[in-house]
């Protein structure tokens, strides 16, 4: 049976620990018109994981999903020339 396939934007060290448990991943360079999109997805899904934490009520899970949240919303804002400065100036 094929293994399904997922398209994710990968950060972290998630090649390292794909391999450190035997498992191998397809990797590609995104186009950049695609890493707008992926950036976006991962916006969505770090928003997700921060609802996640605050639901845990784990200060520590939460402070870990926030830097994460804070790191996709710096990478978008980079794209557009902007920086952390001018979000925290809103």
């Amino acid at each position: 049976m094929a293994q399904p396939t997922h398209e994710k934007l990968i950060r972290d060290l998630i090649p390292d620990l794909a391999a450190a448990e035997g498992r191998s991943l397809l990797l590609r360079t995104a186009s950049p018109q695609e890493l707008e999109r992926l950036l976006g997805l991962k916006l969505v899904e770090e928003t997700h994981e921060v609802l996640e934490a605050l639901a845990s009520g784990r200060p520590d899970s939460l402070l870990d999903e926030l830097a994460d949240l804070q790191t996709v919303i710096e990478a978008i804002a980079a794209r557009h020339g902007l920086s952390r400065q001018d979000i925290a100036r809103r």
